[in-house]
């Protein structure tokens, strides 16, 4: 099937993940032709940095993927479903269009690609699916799933609904990630590691909010856009429908380890950590050993150490030209709250403008 995907749509192709995405499959899958599709609630910001230039998509269109019909999606080989309400903070702030955005209109979404006959569907799923994990070192794709918030919720009910699509002739992966890291053109700052990064280097100091034990996986970026480029492109697998725990297993960290890796790396930076704070619901411990083997070489994945210092590089040449923003405003809930309160979205986050 690999050899059949030629055209690709991503939606969310100018958030987090999406410009670094196309970059990958630009310089790594040349052949490919691709389709961006994104609302521009969060538009691309330094594209222009030599070491973080983005390639743009072969077409792009500034559209709400909720709005497009079974024939729009008729000349598509792959789908890479990005586009979601993408946390926690802003699934528990704008809870019923989290449902209806990550679910509702996900599934109609699926439901009309697969009537147009596309062959794959990658939809980036995430690891908050396991929820708080009590008695388990490791969850794997095995284990039980709890989520314990909407953001997760609607991962586990949009995975469920892509199970009971899937065809051989209808491929579905759900690629559940790490919590995500790194660089990109399109910078968030609302991340664990990207937080502690700009923390400390802007304050000289690293403030964890919880107790500071709960087990976070991370993932690069970088690797994020190996992984789903290698699902749309490269996986070939016997079952109509796989969900992956993806990530790596060294990249397993509780957020006071994380904390302090982050302040030796940058040196002379204090880590304030009071036991006493309330525990985060979310802890998981995740096991990669499926996905691990499965792309063996295929995919490089980055070790912390060099994404803590490619995010040091980043924020430091956007700080110096004036670009980097407030935490802020680098924040997603910031920004779609601006949005709301200037009148420029309706309650159900479409754009005023095009109504």
């Amino acid at each position: 099937m690999s050899s059949q995907i030629k055209n690709v749509l991503i939606t969310g192709s100018k958030g987090y993940i999406g410009p670094v995405l196309i970059h990958h499959i630009k310089n790594h899958m040349p052949n490919i032709h691709i389709t961006g599709i994104d609302t521009g609630y969060f538009n691309e910001t330094f594209s222009d940095i030599e070491q973080f230039n983005q390639h743009s998509p072969d077409h792009y269109l500034e559209l709400d993927f909720r709005t497009l019909t079974e024939a729009d999606l008729i000349d598509y080989d792959a789908i890479i479903h990005l586009a979601a309400i993408s946390n926690d903070p802003m699934g528990e702030s704008y809870k019923a269009v989290t449902e209806d955005i990550n679910l509702k209109q996900s599934i109609k979404f699926a439901e009309n690609a697969k009537n147009a006959n596309v062959k794959k569907f990658v939809f980036a799923s995430s690891c908050s699916v396991y929820g708080l994990v009590e008695g388990e070192d490791t969850v794997s794709e095995q284990s039980s799933i709890a989520p314990v918030t909407t953001y997760a919720k609607t991962k586990v009910d949009f995975e469920s609904a892509l199970k009971t699509l899937s065809t051989p002739s209808f491929q579905c992966i759900c690629l559940r990630f790490a919590t995500a890291c790194g660089p990109s053109s399109n910078l968030r700052l609302d991340l664990v590691l990207n937080d502690f990064v700009h923390s400390a280097l802007f304050k000289g100091e690293i403030n964890i909010l919880s107790d500071g034990k709960p087990w976070r996986p991370l993932i690069d970026t970088r690797d994020m856009a190996s992984a789903l480029a290698w699902a749309a492109f490269n996986f070939s697998f016997d079952t109509p429908f796989i969900a992956l725990n993806t990530g790596q297993n060294k990249n397993n960290f509780q957020i006071k380890d994380l904390a302090n890796i982050v302040a030796k790396q940058l040196d002379g930076v204090k880590v304030n950590l009071d036991e006493k704070n309330q525990p985060d619901k979310r802890s998981y411990k995740v096991d990669f050993s499926q996905f691990e083997a499965l792309v063996e070489d295929q995919i490089p994945l980055h070790s912390l150490e060099d994404t803590v210092s490619t995010l040091t590089k980043l924020m430091i040449q956007l700080k110096q030209d004036g670009r980097l923003g407030t935490f802020e405003q680098r924040k997603r809930l910031f920004t779609l709250n601006q949005l709301k309160l200037s009148g420029s979205l309706n309650e159900q986050l479409y754009w005023n403008s095009q109504i």
